[in-house]
């Protein structure tokens, strides 16, 4: 079952962490047009889902804001420190919203489907590598 597709090529740098840390290794010494299947267990993907990272809030916050909450809806949630971390409504009832601050795909294995494409080769620079 396919529950995400990624149909649209994407660019990443090598090194850099953005992507899944398994998919870095498995592109390196593909060759153009090379294609390659990679399953991901849920503990090297985005770790089990953590039920302590849901919360259900009194749905007064949002309509005291003017916010309608919809499922699907992300925003950053401030801290007392003043860092906020990302959090998306998953559940609406007429008294609370529920916010989950697990990544989508926590709890879940994935399977990539790669095909390189291409390979752009562009000199290191100090500003590219911070």
């Amino acid at each position: 079952m396919r529950d995400m597709e990624h149909k649209e090529p994407f660019t990443f740098t090598q090194g850099q962490g953005e992507v899944v840390p398994v998919v870095q290794p498995a592109v390196l010494g593909m060759a153009l047009g090379e294609s390659k299947i990679v399953h991901v267990s849920e503990e090297k993907a985005y770790g089990s889902y953590k039920p302590v990272l849901a919360v259900k809030v009194d749905r007064t916050e949002f309509d005291n804001r003017g916010i309608k909450p919809e499922i699907g809806l992300e925003f950053g949630v401030e801290q007392t420190n003043g860092e906020s971390f990302p959090v998306r409504v998953t559940e609406v009832s007429d008294s609370t919203v529920t916010l989950d601050a697990n990544h989508p795909l926590a709890g879940r294995s994935i399977t990539f489907d790669l095909l390189l494409m291409d390979i752009l080769r562009e000199p290191a620079t100090e500003e590219g590598l911070k």
